[in-house]
C-alpha cells in the first residue's frame, strides 16, 4: 500500500509534464478499475460427489487459496472470490478423511464446479508452516506408525499429501519429522473429519532447505504423466545435473530456474508434452516409450492453452471429441433403459409392497436426474466442439487478412518494377533484387492459400459432420434415416457410390437399401458374407477395407482367382465396420471412379460419419423393440377397456330406467379404477312402459358410484372384484339394505385381497344409494357411504344438501369389522341427485391449486335448475377451464340423476 501512493505521488508530480500525462491517465484508469473490481465478490457454487455419484457431505473446499467452506448433506457449495475465473483454475483443495481429488471440471458460462473424489483408505493432506505461519516448501516430511513409514515432500505452498495403515486413525499421537526435526504434540493440530494435519514449527526453528537452494528462489512442483495420463512413481529424472525420484504420485520438487525442458533427461522415454505455470509454479510433463525414431524435443506451451496444428492434431481433436460425445449418448441408452426396466417393474409385477413400490418411484426420479446431468454433460462436449468450430473460423479469416497484405505488398513490388525499369544501368541490381523478392512473395502467397483452403476444407468437414451427426442421431425411423444418411453424405466426400450396409444376422447376409450409384437412389441389393466380397471382408474381421487402385489393391482382401477387375467398376474404394457395444451392425462404403480419390482426411471424416450411423442404426433398432412392445401393451389395456367398458351400464339402460341424467366419466388412463354400477326391480305391471322405472309405484332402483384404489390396469382389476361383489349381494342373493351391502363387501373384499396375511392396503370408496318410488309418488331414497357422499337439490328450496358417510374404506388395513351408517331422505319431482369420485375435486391447475369441493358444490347448486345434459356440458367447460392444459391426476366420475 505504502509503494503504489508513493508511486502515484510522484506521477501526479510529473502531470504537469506533457510527455507524461498520457501515462498517468492510463495508471489512474487501471487502478480504480481494479479497485471497483476487487470491491464486487465473485460468486462459485459447486457439487462434491464420489465414484458412485453420492454426494459427499461435510467436505472442505476452498479455490484459488480462499477461506475453505464446508459442503452440506447434498455435497453442494458456494464460495465468494475476490476475482473472476475465466478458465480451469489453478488450485483447487477439498479436504475429507480416506478420499482425495480425482478429477475437477469447472464451467465458466455458470460458475459451476464438478469436483469428483475417490476414496483411498488412510489418505490424508497436510501443511507445514513457520511459527509466522508462513508455508515452508520443498522441506521433506516424516510419517512414521510403529514399522510404518512414508517420506514425502511439501510443494510451493507448504501442503503435502500422505497415508497411514488402514483402521489407523489421524491423532496427534502419530510421529512427524520435518527435515529431521520431531514436532512436538503442542505443534499439531488435527481436523479428524476433514483428512488434515497443520505441522507448526517451533518459534525460531524453520525447516532447513537443500545447500543448493537459494531461500529467495521458488520451487516448482513437477508431475510425470505416461500417454493414457496416469502419474509415474519412482521414475529417475535428471535435471540439471541432479537426479529426483517421483513419489507415489508421480511428484517431485525442483527449483523454478530449472525449468527448462532441454533441462529434462529421462531414460527410455521421451517427452511427448511439457506444460508449465509460471506463476502457479506447476510442471505437468507427459512421456512415452523411446520408439525406433529419434527423440524430439517439443515446444513449450502455457497451462491451459490448446496448440492446434491443423496438419497434423486437427482431427485427431475432433475425434477425441465425438469420442466423447458418443460415450455420453451410450450412458444416456443405459439410464433410458434401466427407467423403462423399473417402469416395467410398476406396471407389470403386482406382489412388491407399497414400500417396494415407493423405493422404485425414487429410484425411478434418481434415474431422471442422472439422465440430466448425463444430457448436461454431452451439451457441454457439443459446446466445446462449437468452440473449436469459432476458432477455425477465426484462424480462416486470420490467414485471408495476410493473403490480401502479401497481395498488396506484391502490387506494391510491381510498381517498383515498372519505375526501375527506367533507371540506367546502375539500378540493375536493384531490379534482379526486387524480382527475387516478387518470386518470394508468390510463393508465400501460394502456401498461405494452400494452407487456407486446407483449414476452410476442414472447418466445413466439420461443420458439416455434426451437423449430419445431430440430424442422423435424432432420427428413429430406419427408412428415414438410410435416406438421410444418403441425401447428406454426398456433400462430403467423392461418392459415385455410397451406401450403408445393415447386417441380417439370422440370414447371414449385408443388406443395402437405398444406396447411391452414378448419382442415383438405387432400390435394394445384399451380399452374402459367405461368399467373398469387400464388405463381407470388412464386417468379419472389424477392420477398414482401403482400396487406392482396384486392379492393383483387390487381392489384399479377395482371391484372384474369384475375382475380375472391369472398366466399368469404382477404382477407389472405402469400407469401414459399423460395430457398437462389440455387436457388428453392418458396414459403410464410399466410391469413386478415380484412382486414388481418398486421402487419410476422407479415411477420418468417413471414420467420424461411422461412429454417428452406428449410433443411429443402434437407436432405430431400440426405438423398434420398444414401439412393438408398446404396441402389444396398449393393445391389451384397450382390450381390457372394452371389457370394462361393457361392463358399465350402457345409455339405453340408464335412460329407462331414470330419464333425464347425465354422466360424466373420465378415465386418466386408458382403464379406469372409477366406475358406477345400476340395477333394478321394477313393477311387473307397468302402466306406461314409455316412462322411466324410477317413476313407476314400486320400483327399486340399486346406483352406486366406486372409486378403487388406484388408476389405469391396477384400478381396473379392482373395479371387476366390486362388479362382482355388488352383484352377487344385491342381484343374486338379494340383500336390499345398503349398510348390510357396504359391511358384506369389506369382509369379502379383504379375503378376497388376503389382507388377514398380507400387508396391503387396497380397497375402495363407495357411494351406495337404494331409490324407491312411493304411493304418493314422491321418492325415498336410502344411502351409505364408505368416505364418499351423497348430494341432493331440493328444488322448492333452491338449496343444494350433502349427506357426508363414514370416514372408512371397503377393505385396507383394519382388522376389525366397521359398522356403516345409515341414512334416509324424500325428494319431490324436479330434484336432483349427485354422485361422484374424488378425481373432479382434487384435479390440480397451473398453480398446483385444487378445483375443490367447495367450488364444486357450488357449481352444481348454481346449474341444478338446467336440463341434464346443460349441466354436464357445464361441469365438463369448467374442468378444462380450471386444467388449462395440465395432467389429469386421477380418474373422475360424476353422475347426476333427475327426480
Amino acid at each position: 500500500m505504502t509503494h503504489n501512493f508513493n508511486f502515484t505521488i510522484a506521477l501526479m508530480r510529473l502531470f504537469f509534464m506533457q510527455r507524461y500525462r498520457l501515462w498517468l491517465l492510463i495508471y489512474v484508469a487501471w487502478l480504480t478499475t481494479g479497485i471497483s473490481y476487487a470491491q464486487q465478490d465473485f460468486i462459485v457454487t459447486g457439487k462434491v460427489f464420489d465414484v458412485d455419484n453420492k454426494p459427499v457431505a461435510g467436505a472442505k473446499v476452498s479455490i484459488e487459496k480462499s477461506a475453505f467452506t464446508d459442503t452440506d448433506e447434498n455435497g453442494y457449495f458456494s464460495i465468494p472470490l475476490s476475482r473472476p475465473i475465466e478458465q480451469q483454475p489453478k488450485e483447487v483443495r477439498v479436504l475429507r478423511r480416506d478420499m482425495r481429488v480425482k478429477d475437477v471440471k469447472y464451467f465458466a458460462n455458470t460458475r459451476e464446479f464438478r469436483i469428483l473424489m475417490e476414496n483411498i483408505s488412510g489418505f490424508f493432506q497436510g501443511q507445514v508452516i513457520s511459527a509466522n505461519n508462513e508455508p515452508q516448501q520443498a522441506v521433506d516430511v516424516l510419517v512414521k506408525v510403529g514399522n510404518y513409514s512414508e517420506k514425502v515432500a511439501t510443494d510451493a505452498h507448504g501442503f503435502f499429501s500422505a497415508r497411514l495403515p488402514e483402521n489407523v486413525p489421524l491423532t496427534k499421537d502419530i510421529a512427524f519429522t520435518v527435515s529431521g526435526r520431531r514436532i512436538p504434540p503442542d505443534k499439531i493440530r488435527v481436523f479428524q473429519n476433514a483428512g488434515f494435519v497443520m505441522l507448526r514449527l517451533p518459534r525460531g526453528d524453520t525447516a532447513p532447505r537443500k545447500e543448493s537452494e537459494k531461500p529467495e528462489e521458488a520451487v516448482v512442483n513437477v508431475t510425470i504423466y505416461d500417454e493414457n495420463y496416469l502419474p509415474i512413481p519412482n521414475l529417475k529424472i535428471k535435471v540439471d545435473g541432479v537426479t529426483y525420484i517421483t513419489d507415489k504420485e508421480g511428484k517431485f520438487v525442483i527449483k523454478s530456474s530449472q525449468v527448462d525442458v532441454s533441462k529434462f533427461i529421462i531414460d527410455g522415454y521421451e517427452i511427448a508434452k511439457f506444460d508449465f505455470d509460471e506463476k502457479g509454479n506447476y510442471v505437468f510433463i507427459i512421456v512415452k516409450s523411446e520408439g525406433l525414431r529419434e527423440p524430439r524435443i517439443p515446444m513449450r506451451e502455457s497451462l491451459d492453452s490448446t496448440i492446434i496444428n491443423y496438419r497434423d492434431d486437427f482431427y485427431s481433436i475432433i475425434n477425441e471429441l465425438e469420442l466423447r460425445k458418443q460415450i455420453l449418448a451410450e450412458k444416456s441408452n443405459q439410464i433410458r433403459s434401466e427407467m423403462e426396466r423399473v417402469a416395467d417393474k410398476l406396471n407389470n409385477e403386482r406382489d412388491i409392497t407399497p414400500a417396494q413400490r415407493e423405493n422404485l418411484k425414487k429410484y425411478l426420479k434418481n434415474l431422471e436426474i442422472a439422465l440430466i446431468e448425463n444430457d448436461v454433460a454431452y451439451e457441454n462436449a457439443q459446446q466445446k466442439s462449437q468452440e473449436l468450430v469459432q476458432r477455425l473460423r477465426a484462424t480462416i479469416l486470420e490467414k485471408e487478412g495476410r493473403i490480401t497484405t502479401v497481395e498488396t505488398q506484391r502490387q506494391i513490388t510491381i510498381q517498383i518494377l515498372y519505375v526501375v525499369a527506367f533507371v540506367a544501368f546502375v539500378l540493375l541490381l536493384a531490379i534482379i533484387f526486387g524480382y527475387q523478392a516478387l518470386r518470394k512473395i508468390n510463393q508465400q502467397k501460394k502456401e498461405i492459400e494452400r494452407q487456407r483452403d486446407e483449414i476452410t476444407q476442414a472447418y466445413n468437414n466439420i461443420k458439416t459432420l455434426s451437423a449430419i451427426g445431430q440430424k442422423i442421431t435424432a432420427i428413429l425411423d430406419f427408412k428415414k434415416l438410410i435416406s438421410t444418411i444418403n441425401t447428406n453424405v454426398v456433400s462430403l466426400l467423392d461418392a459415385s457410390v455410397f451406401g450403408v450396409g445393415v447386417f441380417n444376422e439370422a440370414e447371414k447376409k449385408i443388406e443395402f437399401m437405398d444406396f447411391i450409384a452414378n448419382g442415383k437412389q438405387q432400390s435394394y441389393h445384399s451380399e452374402s458374407i459367405e461368399k467373398p466380397s469387400f464388405s463381407g471382408w470388412c464386417l468379419k474381421n472389424r477392420k477398414e477395407v482401403v482400396i487406392n487402385d482396384l486392379a492393383v489393391d483387390y487381392a489384399k482382401y479377395l482371391n484372384a482367382s474369384s475375382f475380375q477387375v472391369t472398366e466399368d467398376m469404382p477404382k477407389s474404394l472405402l469400407y469401414l465396420p459399423l460395430v457398437r457395444e462389440d455387436r457388428a451392425i453392418g458396414v459403410i462404403t464410399v466410391q469413386s471412379m478415380k484412382p486414388n480419390a481418398y486421402n487419410e482426411i476422407d479415411r477420418k471424416v468417413l471414420s467420424t460419419l461411422a461412429s454417428y450411423i452406428s449410433i443411429a442404426l443402434d437407436n432405430s433398432n431400440a426405438y423398434e423393440i420398444i414401439r412393438r412392445k408398446n404396441k402389444n401393451i396398449t393393445d391389451s389395456i384397450r382390450y381390457a377397456q372394452t371389457i370394462q367398458e361393457a361392463m358399465l351400464p350402457s345409455a339405453a339402460q340408464m335412460q329407462e330406467v331414470f330419464g333425464e341424467y347425465f354422466v360424466v366419466y373420465k378415465p386418466k388412463d386408458i382403464v379406469s379404477g372409477d366406475f358406477y354400477w345400476l340395477d333394478y326391480l321394477k313393477n311387473e305391471e307397468r302402466e306406461n312402459s314409455s316412462m322411466p322405472i324410477l317413476a313407476e309405484k314400486g320400483s327399486k332402483v340399486f346406483f352406486a358410484v366406486v372409486d378403487c384404489t388406484g388408476h389405469g390396469v391396477p384400478g381396473g382389476f379392482m373395479t371387476l372384484i366390486a362388479h362382482q361383489l355388488f352383484n352377487e349381494i344385491i342381484s343374486l342373493r338379494k340383500i336390499y339394505d345398503p349398510v348390510m351391502v357396504l359391511e358384506m363387501m369389506d369382509r369379502k373384499l379383504r379375503a378376497i385381497l388376503k389382507q388377514q396375511d398380507k400387508v396391503n392396503d387396497d380397497g375402495m370408496d363407495v357411494c351406495l344409494v337404494i331409490m324407491e318410488r312411493l304411493e304418493n309418488n314422491k321418492l325415498r331414497i336410502v344411502y351409505a357411504g364408505a368416505r364418499r357422499p351423497l348430494y341432493f337439490f331440493v328444488a322448492k328450496e333452491n338449496k343444494l344438501y350433502f349427506l357426508k358417510g363414514d370416514r372408512a374404506s371397503l377393505g385396507g388395513l383394519q382388522r376389525k369389522d366397521y359398522n356403516y351408517s345409515r341414512y334416509e331422505a324424500v325428494l319431490e319431482k324436479g330434484d336432483m341427485i349427485y354422485m361422484f369420485t374424488d378425481g373432479f375435486a382434487d384435479q390440480n391447475n397451473l398453480n398446483k391449486q385444487k378445483f375443490g369441493s367447495k367450488t364444486l358444490r357450488e357449481m352444481l347448486e348454481l346449474h341444478a335448475t338446467k336440463p341434464a345434459e346443460q349441466q354436464k356440458s357445464l361441469i365438463e367447460a369448467s374442468l378444462d377451464v380450471h386444467m388449462q392444459g395440465t395432467e389429469q391426476r386421477d380418474d373422475i366420475t360424476i353422475v347426476g340423476i333427475r327426480v
